[in-house]
């Protein structure tokens, strides 16, 4: 191995083979260092160095192998991006951040492993990272940033460490090929579109401290087919689970007190759904043109059913109300078409004229044990 050059003040070795090597006498690899360098086929950065700097082989194509070690604290912005060659990445113990698309568009990258110091994955790390088939994460790590690895099409498995505590915006989006997700009992926060278009995606149990599904988190989720909501969350926002065409059932625990707008619109494989005691509200069109519905076991604490929330339910036969519903509002029911049975408590709530419009087969109305002459 031979001496090749100065630069940024520190001195670098290349051997033949293309194999960089950083000597130990300096603590940062300065930004830019090595962009769009074409030579470099594999980069050891040794014992000493703590900051690997933005853009430091940013368009490195030829760059197949990195091993970073347990010195580095900081993986900056960009700092292997777009290396298109590079196949295997191990992370030292000693990283603590990994920058926004430090990783970004690498595509030939198949496996990473993220050491227990990392505690954060930044925007966009490992976005579009198409051969990445699997990710190991630290025990440490406690927040994947947004479109950490959107579109990593090849990603079949992915298990959160018990640190985790958010999953970031778009964190996941069209990993087509994702069919496991184990989420860890630190995970709080789902993020919008974590998981939309996850086309593989087959059962979720959602962990026991996860307090909010944001909106849109697991839209278009085709194959998913069972969801278990744990005990803590409070809220599940819109559209959290519309169009997953898959599902069938979903138990929504007592914690939860909010069914957003369309969480769960367009499920047409659903027919068994399970409310928890703690919901009081269920939100417009949050069940809305789930065909297939047959039963929706209402917990007893529901105050208001909104806007079209079961309308266009054309297998929903029988419902049967919690004592404490207060008002039913417009289309809530529309074109139920096979309902026939209606049940009530004690007092009849407030219903909108045409929350039961087009319910053609509706015969049998009772408050209590007495029978309703009309709704």
């Amino acid at each position: 191995m031979s001496q090749s050059q100065t630069m940024f003040n520190y001195t670098q070795y290349q051997s033949d083979d293309g194999t960089l090597v950083i000597r130990n006498d300096i603590e940062k690899i300065e930004p830019y260092a090595f962009q769009n360098r074409t030579d470099i086929k594999k980069v050891i950065i040794t014992n000493g160095i703590k900051v690997i700097s933005n853009y430091a082989f940013y368009g490195c194509t030829s760059l197949t192998t990195v091993v970073i070690d347990n010195c580095v604290k900081f993986i900056g912005n960009n700092a292997f991006h777009n290396c298109v060659a590079l196949q295997s990445v191990t992370i030292g113990n000693g990283v603590q951040i990994i920058g926004n698309s430090a990783f970004r568009s690498c595509t030939s990258l198949k496996c990473v492993t993220i050491g227990d110091s990392v505690e954060s994955i930044g925007l966009e790390a490992f976005m579009y990272c198409k051969s990445l088939t699997s990710v190991t994460f630290g025990r440490n790590v406690r927040k994947i940033g947004s479109y950490a690895f959107e579109m990593c099409t090849q990603l079949a498995d992915v298990t959160f460490g018990d640190s985790v505590e958010v999953i970031g915006n778009f964190a996941f989006r069209d990993c087509g090929s994702l069919q496991n997700v184990t989420f860890g009992p630190g995970v709080k926060t789902v993020g919008m579109f974590a998981f939309q278009k996850c086309t593989s995606l087959r059962k979720i149990v959602i962990g026991p401290n996860v307090q909010t599904i944001e909106e849109y988190a697991f839209v278009h989720c085709t194959s998913l087919q069972s969801v278990i909501i744990g005990r803590n969350v409070r809220k599940i926002g819109s559209n959290a689970f519309s169009k997953c065409t898959s599902l069938q059932s979903v138990t929504i625990s007592n914690g939860v007190q909010q069914i957003e707008p369309n969480a769960f619109s367009e499920c047409t494989s659903l027919h068994t759904v399970k409310i928890g005691k703690g919901v009081e509200m269920i939100g417009s069109s949050a069940f809305s043109g789930c065909t297939s519905l047959k039963n929706v076991i209402m917990g007893h604490n529901v105050k208001i059913i909104g806007q079209s929330a079961f309308m266009e339910c054309t297998s929903l036969k029988a419902i049967t109300f919690g004592p404490n519903v207060e008002k039913i509002e417009n289309d809530a029911f529309r074109y139920c078409t096979v309902l026939s049975n209606v049940a009530f408590g004690d007092s009849v709530p407030t219903i909108a004229s045409n929350a039961f419009y087009g319910c053609t087969t509706l015969r049998n109305c009772k408050n209590g044990k007495k029978s309703l002459n009309h709704l």
